[in-house]
């Protein structure tokens, strides 16, 4: 971390404070991004009355670290989860992260470097979206995407309180057009077969060599 700030994307201290999932949310509101309802808790009680509240409500974990289990290394996606679920005693030992479930009509990944916005939108083969588009990824089609206006501005001030130059962000876009902010990933993916992914890598190029510009 010698090296000036400038030349990092991101600086670490930046992409270690932003990955904490409930400072995002905070700073999301205050930056005037939608947000799902939330409640995080280590009450069994006030996780069950939130699912039955909140209904449907998924399980959202704090970072997106990976899990060892019997020797394989598995990923924690947002789950669906139930009110009975909620009552389980485990809770008492750590706090978990209960989120309304947006009824959506597609999710955006949306990818953003030094103020360049990219947004494309994943198409499940079956049609149907799924509560987690990246538990199968492989089974997306993707396609261009228009991010508003007020949620591009929203989206750039959020990253600026984070201190990120890039993230690649992820919403869920409602059945009228609402977009719902879900989270900022500070080293999110972006390289797959998708329609932008070179303009993405020439926009870091860019920022990597000083030849960027925000727009």
């Amino acid at each position: 971390m010698a090296l000036p700030r400038r030349l990092w994307v991101n600086w670490p201290p930046a992409v270690h404070a932003a990955e904490h999932k409930p400072w995002q949310l905070a700073e999301a509101v205050t930056a005037g991004l939608r947000v799902p309802r939330t409640v995080i808790t280590n009450d069994p009680d006030s996780a069950a009355g939130f699912a039955s509240d909140a209904a449907p409500v998924l399980y959202k974990p704090f970072r997106a670290e990976p899990v060892c289990l019997g020797g394989k290394t598995h990923l924690v996606y947002a789950t669906l989860v139930d009110p009975q679920q909620c009552r389980s005693e485990a809770i008492r030992i750590a706090p978990v992260m209960l989120q309304t479930q947006i009824d959506k009509a597609f999710d955006a990944r949306v990818t953003c470097m030094d103020g360049h916005v990219f947004a494309v939108a994943p198409q499940a083969v079956g049609g149907a979206a799924p509560v987690d588009w990246r538990v199968d990824h492989a089974a997306n089609q993707w396609q261009v995407v228009t991010v508003p206006k007020q949620v591009r501005v929203g989206l750039l001030e959020l990253l600026d309180r984070l201190g990120l130059r890039f993230a690649a962000c992820d919403f869920s876009v409602d059945h009228s057009g609402v977009w719902w902010y879900l989270e900022v990933n500070p080293a999110g993916q972006w390289a797959w077969d998708h329609p932008l992914r070179d303009a993405i890598a020439s926009a870091i190029a860019d920022a990597l060599t000083g030849e960027t510009t925000r727009p």
